[in-house]
């Protein structure tokens, strides 16, 4: 497992257009298996800094779909953004915890 970190800072007038973005953004990503979940966060202190998570079953995985037609789309979809991305981290998971609840 794969867990993709993307750190964005939106400004806050274009807040809605980059949240519906993702939001349209995440069809290509539910059309892949490989693709287990994805989210955004917005930072309470600072409304202009965004996290999106995107958990992939593997890094081969992650290769393959960002190479192929549904990674096209993700990144078409986002592209008007691309200059709002600060940073990318691919992380493993080490220990998990989780009780369904979220």
């Amino acid at each position: 497992m794969i867990v993709e970190l993307l750190h964005y800072r939106v400004p806050p007038a274009r807040a809605a257009a980059f949240e519906l973005a993702f939001y349209q953004g995440q069809a290509s990503l539910r059309a892949t298996p490989s693709c287990a979940a994805a989210d955004l966060t917005r930072d309470q202190s600072d409304e202009a800094r965004y996290l999106a998570r995107l958990v992939w079953t593997g890094a081969d995985e992650r290769a393959t779909f960002l190479h192929g037609s549904g990674g096209r789309v993700w990144r078409a979809t986002m592209a008007p953004f691309d200059g709002h991305l600060e940073q990318t981290e691919c992380h493993r998971p080490v220990q998990v915890f989780d009780r369904g609840c979220c």
